[in-house]
């Protein structure tokens, strides 16, 4: 219970907590004598509000893939939305849930030649953050030869991660005259990441499966 001088028209209650429920009434008071209390009042308080997501990015992996990455700013969410359509104007989508502290997605069985546009925002059981900006990306037409080879990211930095539906033999990096500049024995792997040491530009990925058939890739080292 809060008391005031006999003068005094309103009240600033501070340091309440987030998203809840308070009720206040009020009466006078003069000696050992009080008034009648007014009429119940209630009011709720504002949630904590969510930073939204910043630099939201949408690039290329393969012909039926696409990497989504972002800057998570807020602590408090409990995961992310993100949301696909084939048109800017989002009038029909599809959403994901992505987990908390998140900042990278693949969208995978995409399809090859599309456009498609993808916006993200953070939640919690409480409330949404805005969206970020809208970004684009369009697929390439489908390359049979590539298609079942998942390279990312790109452009790369140090790692680049190798995805295969079948086992691989060996890779080779070439430069755009075909010299080999880096090769790997990879003994019939799947999925590996290779170290990248070569200098910046636009490099071939020659890929040997255990079969002997090769795949050939572009890559962009930065």
């Amino acid at each position: 219970m809060k008391e005031f001088e006999g003068d005094q028209l309103d009240f600033v209650d501070m340091n309440l907590e987030p998203g809840t429920f308070y009720y206040y009434r009020i009466f006078s008071q003069k000696d050992d004598e009080s008034s009648m209390p007014s009429l119940v009042q209630r009011v709720k308080t504002q949630y904590l509000p969510i930073a939204a997501p910043e630099n939201l990015s949408a690039e290329i992996v393969n012909t039926t893939s696409a990497r989504i990455s972002w800057e998570d700013l807020s602590d408090n969410e409990t995961e992310f939305k993100l949301q696909r359509a084939v048109s800017i104007a989002f009038n029909d989508f599809v959403s994901v849930e992505i987990s908390s502290n998140t900042v990278e997605f693949f969208d995978r069985n995409l399809e090859p030649g599309a456009t498609y546009f993808y916006r993200l925002k953070a939640v919690n059981a409480d409330t949404t953050s805005s969206f970020t900006s809208i970004e684009r990306v369009e697929l390439n037409i489908l390359d049979v030869e590539t298609d079942h080879v998942l390279v990312y990211p790109s452009p790369a930095h140090d790692l680049l991660n190798v995805d295969s539906f079948q086992s691989i033999r060996e890779i080779g990096l070439l430069d755009l005259f075909g010299k080999k500049v880096e090769s790997w024995k990879i003994s019939d792997r799947e999925n590996f990441t290779l170290p990248i040491t070569c200098p910046s530009g636009l490099y071939l990925l020659e890929i040997t499966f255990s079969n002997l058939e090769t795949a050939t890739t572009k890559v962009v080292i930065e």
